[in-house]
């Protein structure tokens, strides 16, 4: 790893406990410590000009910028809260407890939902096109496993090929999952 700082250590000693002078190398032995650093939210406050006509007394105020959406959080906060719930498997409380308590940011449990949805509505044109192309080969390798949510037992389904692959959630194990779909290759189980 590259050092982001380098702290000189001399000999404290420029003899040896045989009598003889140590010749210092051009070389030093390196020991590394890696660290994470604190981390703390970066915040940017938008100043959004307003006023008011003074003719007919309405308010206006200036919009955002076009690449700024308008809930509180940015594209990497919302990154990690959709990895913390989707990928590591943790639950909202547990992934509000985790940036709390390590990245020094509060957030209540509904606002990790509402970033949650946002991401996954960004997402959905991405699946549509993976679930078409996956839909359109000629073999389909076809999986499933029962899960809770909230208590309640579903069917998470696997549809994979060297095209891609794809997940969907389902409150049934039944084949219906496959009725209406594009596919007309063979099915592998």
């Amino acid at each position: 790893m590259v050092a982001d700082s380098i702290v000189a250590v001399p000999l404290d000693n420029l003899s040896c406990s045989c009598g003889g002078d140590i010749r210092c190398s051009k070389t030093p032995t390196v020991h590394q410590k890696v660290d994470l650093p604190d981390i703390k939210p970066y915040v940017i406050d938008y100043h959004l000009q307003n006023g008011r006509c003074k003719k007919c007394g309405k308010r206006r105020t200036a919009d955002l910028p076009p690449n700024v959406t308008s809930d509180i959080f940015g594209p990497r906060t919302k990154s990690v809260i959709t990895a913390l719930t989707g990928f590591y498997k943790n639950s909202k409380r547990e992934v509000a407890d985790i940036l709390k308590d390590i990245c020094n940011l509060p957030i209540s449990l509904g606002t990790i939902s509402n970033s949650e949805g946002k991401v996954s509505s960004k997402c959905a044109a991405s699946y549509q096109t993976i679930v078409q192309k996956v839909s359109q080969s000629n073999l389909l390798h076809i999986d499933e496993t029962s899960h809770y949510t909230k208590g309640k037992l579903g069917w998470c389904w696997l549809f994979t090929n060297q095209v891609g692959s794809v997940l969907k959630l389902t409150p049934s194990r039944g084949m219906y999952v496959l009725k209406n779909s594009a596919f007309a290759g063979l099915l592998k189980t």
